[in-house]
């Protein structure tokens, strides 16, 4: 399932489908986002106008095992109960596969699941091959991870991406983490990631035994070379860097050289 060309370019999942148009902003790591700048510039269609689709449910899960990535946010309050239930429904039709559900909303998921109880199947989503999580762009986003911890999913990860500033998890925050993606911002407004806050993050997770993605990270180029800051740049140089969005692993400072996976996501289906 877990293909080195695909951990190589960063990627932590193999085909995203887009089961929800549209989107509305909820924090600060929505500013600059890409799925927004994607619909309205290659689709011509207005991003506030959340439109689950239905017809496309049934494409999720073709072809060989592999992760999906599900796109826009399932738990979006616009998205209706009965379709969040036809995407799970999908998922357990196809279980050689494996799928991810990131969400700005976790808090939207036990009011989903009390329904599902009470209308249908009692709730699809504890199982091994179900990620659900949650975006935690900066301490702003810290009461999402409390709302996860209380989902009964299998796997609970969080996506701290666009990483907008440190990133403080205790112990005891982490202990029902099974995962942490770290991404800088991409896009030409992208907004400076720190390589402190990448590296306290990722020494947070080796400290807890917590897997950590570390997906893209900011460097500065000046003059042909990279470096870590700004600063460095220019008195190494004497010009006035770039700030580099950097996928290859290779050319990452040797502590931050983490693509890591739960081991549930590592099985092959």
């Amino acid at each position: 399932m877990i293909t080195q060309k695909n951990i190589a370019k960063g990627k932590y999942w193999q085909k995203g489908i887009f089961l929800i148009e549209g989107c509305t902003k909820v924090s600060a790591g929505c500013k600059n986002c890409w799925s927004e700048t994607y619909e309205t510039t290659r689709r011509k269609r207005d991003f506030n106008i959340v439109n689950p689709r239905y017809d496309r449910i049934k494409e999720l899960g073709r072809g060989k095992p592999c992760i999906w990535s599900i796109w826009n946010d399932l738990f979006h309050e616009q998205v209706e109960n009965l379709f969040i239930e036809k995407v799970l429904d999908r998922m357990w039709e196809r279980p050689n596969n494996a799928y991810l559900i990131p969400t700005k909303r976790p808090e939207r998921i036990p009011e989903w699941l009390e329904w599902s109880k009470r209308v249908h199947h009692g709730g699809k989503i504890n199982r091994p091959f179900i990620a659900v999580g949650t975006s935690v762009e900066n301490s702003d986003a810290y009461d999402r991870i409390a709302h996860l911890k209380t989902v009964r999913a299998a796997i609970k990860y969080l996506s701290v991406e666009p990483m907008l500033d440190f990133v403080t998890l205790t112990e005891n925050t982490l202990k029902e983490i099974d995962w942490v993606i770290i991404g800088a911002e991409s896009g030409a407004n992208r907004r400076e990631c720190k390589i402190e806050w990448v590296r306290d993050l990722v020494q947070q997770c080796k400290a807890a035994g917590v897997p950590v993605f570390v997906k893209q990270i900011h460097l500065w180029k000046a003059n042909g070379n990279l470096f870590e800051t700004k600063l460095k740049a220019i008195s190494y140089t004497g010009f006035q860097p770039k700030l580099t969005l950097v996928k290859d692993i290779n050319l990452f400072p040797e502590d931050l050289r983490y693509r890591e996976y739960p081991k549930e996501l590592k099985n092959e289906r």
